[in-house]
C-alpha cells in the first residue's frame, strides 16, 4: 500500500503526467490532470447555470423554468453534475497541500487558518455588494419579485461552501484515515451514507440533508487516496470499467427505486438527488470519476497543448471568484435582456435557442470578466498574515463562526426582510468577518513570520 512516507520519497518529476494510471502526487507537486478536471469543473458549473434557465417576463414577475424540462434532456445531468469532480479535485489539492505544510512544521491550526481565509475572505465581497443592492433597485424602481429571485439564486449557488469547508476541515484525519486505513474510511463515510438514507426514505426526507456530509468527504476523500497513488489499480480499462457499472446502477436506481431521473438542483426542474443527496447521487458520483479516470491519459494530453496550460493557470488563480459570482452576472443580464429588453428566452433546445445561445454566453461572460478583474484580487490577499499565530482554539473558533456564517448566507439569501433579522444575510455575514478576524488578529507579541 501506498503511504505518504512513499510519496514523499517519489521522483520529483510529475510522473504521473505521462502514466496511463495515476501512480500519486509527489510531494510540493503538481498533477495536471487534478488542474485540468477543475478548470473542466468550473466551465461547466457556469455553463450549465447560465444556459439551462428559460426565462419570461409577465405581470411584474419572472417566470422560470430549465431546458432540462424538455423531454430527455435530464440524463444530461449524469454527465454535467460535476461537483464530484470538484471534491475529489479538493481532496488531492487539500491533502498534498496539508502535507507540504507539515513537512515545513506548520501545525493544523495554522494550515487550517490559510484554507479559511482563501474560502471565506472574497464572500464578503459578495455580501457587501447583495445586502444593500435589494434596497438600491427597490429604490430606482425595480419589480420586487425577479429581485427577490435574484438574491436567493445568488446565494444558494454558496452551499459548497460551508460543505467543502467541513472536508478542508477534516483532511488532517482523513489523510490518517487513508494512509493507514484506507478501506475502513471509505467503508465508514458509505456505511453512514445508507443508513442516512434509509432514514431519509423510511422515516423523513429531513434526514437526508445528513449525507451532505457522507457523500461530499467519501468523494473528498477518493481524492486524497488519489494523492496517495492509492487509486493506481484503476487502469484506464477498468475505470471504463467501474464507470460502466456505476451508471448502470444508476439507470437501475432510477427505473425500479424511488429516484428522479436528475442529479441537478435548478430552478423549474423538480425533484432531484442533489439536495438532499442520495445513493443515486453517489452512485453517478463514482460513474462520474470513474469515466475521468478512464480519459485520464487523454486529458493530459489535452492540458499539455499551451493554450490549454495557459487556461488552467488563468483559471486556477481566479476559480473561487468566477464561482461566486457568476450567478450575479446571469442576473444582471437577465435584468438586463428578459426585464428590461422583454426579451424572453427562446423555446428551450429549438434553432432560435442554439442560434442566440453563443450570443447569451458572449454576454454574461463579457459581464462576469469585469467583476473577475475587479474582485479576483481578493484571492491574492494573504489571509491571515501571520498564521503560525493562530493556535487551536482561535481556529476552532474561526472555524464555526465562518461556517455558521457561509451556512446562514445560503440559507437566508441576500434579502434581509425574508428572514427575521437574527437569521438574516446581516448577522450571517458578520459572523464571517468576526471569523476572519479572529484569525487574523495579531498577538501582542512578537510577530511570528509564516
Amino acid at each position: 500500500m501506498t503511504t505518504p512516507a512513499t510519496i514523499a520519497a517519489a521522483p520529483a518529476h510529475p510522473a504521473s503526467r505521462w502514466s496511463a494510471a495515476p501512480t500519486g502526487i509527489p510531494l510540493g507537486g503538481r498533477d495536471r490532470f487534478i488542474d485540468l478536471i477543475r478548470v473542466l469543473a468550473i466551465a461547466a458549473v457556469v455553463l450549465q447555470h447560465w444556459a439551462m434557465p428559460v426565462m419570461q417576463f409577465r405581470d411584474g414577475q419572472t417566470l422560470v423554468s430549465s431546458a432540462l424540462q424538455t423531454p430527455g434532456a435530464q440524463l444530461v445531468t449524469w454527465i454535467s453534475q460535476i461537483m464530484p469532480l470538484f471534491f475529489f479535485a479538493g481532496g488531492a489539492a487539500n491533502v498534498v497541500s496539508w502535507r507540504s505544510a507539515r513537512r515545513r512544521t506548520k501545525t493544523a491550526s495554522s494550515w487550517l487558518s490559510v484554507r479559511l481565509g482563501r474560502l471565506s475572505f472574497p464572500v464578503l465581497a459578495v455580501a457587501a455588494v447583495w445586502i444593500p443592492l435589494p434596497y438600491l433597485l427597490e429604490m430606482l424602481g425595480a419589480p420586487a419579485g425577479p429581485v427577490t429571485e435574484a438574491t436567493f439564486w445568488v446565494a444558494r449557488v454558496l452551499w459548497f461552501l460551508p460543505v467543502y469547508l467541513m472536508c478542508v476541515v477534516c483532511t488532517p484525519v482523513a489523510e490518517k484515515m487513508a494512509a493507514r486505513r484506507p478501506l475502513l474510511a471509505l467503508g465508514g463515510l458509505l456505511a453512514g451514507a445508507v443508513i442516512v438514507e434509509i432514514l431519509r426514505l423510511a422515516v423523513s426526507d429531513s434526514f437526508g440533508y445528513a449525507n451532505f456530509i457522507f457523500v461530499w468527504l467519501l468523494i473528498h476523500q477518493l481524492g486524497i487516496m488519489y494523492a496517495n497513488g492509492q487509486l493506481g489499480f484503476l487502469t484506464p480499462k477498468r475505470a471504463a470499467a467501474v464507470a460502466a457499472g456505476a451508471y448502470a446502477t444508476v439507470a437501475a436506481m432510477v427505473t425500479f427505486g424511488p429516484y428522479p431521473v436528475m442529479m441537478l438542483a435548478l430552478p423549474g426542474v423538480g425533484a432531484s438527488n442533489q439536495a438532499p443527496p442520495t445513493l443515486c447521487l453517489l452512485a453517478q458520483c463514482v460513474g462520474l470519476l470513474a469515466l475521468a479516470l478512464a480519459l485520464r491519459p487523454a486529458l493530459l494530453a489535452l492540458a499539455e497543448k499551451r493554450l490549454v496550460d495557459r487556461l488552467i493557470s488563468a483559471v486556477s488563480d481566479r476559480m473561487m471568484t468566477v464561482y461566486i459570482w457568476h450567478m450575479t452576472a446571469l442576473m444582471v443580464g437577465a435584468g438586463i435582456c428578459v426585464i428590461a429588453l422583454h426579451i424572453n428566452t427562446p423555446a428551450p433546445l429549438s434553432i432560435t435557442w442554439w442560434l442566440t445561445a453563443p450570443l447569451w454566453l458572449g454576454l454574461l461572460a463579457a459581464l462576469l470578466y469585469p467583476l473577475v478583474r475587479v474582485f479576483g484580487r481578493l484571492e491574492s490577499i494573504r489571509m491571515p498574515r501571520i498564521p503560525d499565530a493562530v493556535g487551536p482554539v482561535r481556529a476552532t473558533v474561526a472555524t464555526l463562526l465562518i461556517a455558521g456564517g457561509l451556512l446562514g448566507i445560503m440559507l437566508a439569501g441576500f434579502t434581509p426582510t425574508a428572514t427575521p433579522l437574527l437569521l438574516g444575510p446581516i448577522p450571517a455575514a458578520a459572523a464571517v468577518a468576526v471569523g476572519l478576524a479572529v484569525l487574523s488578529r495579531t498577538p501582542a507579541r512578537k510577530s511570528v513570520e509564516a
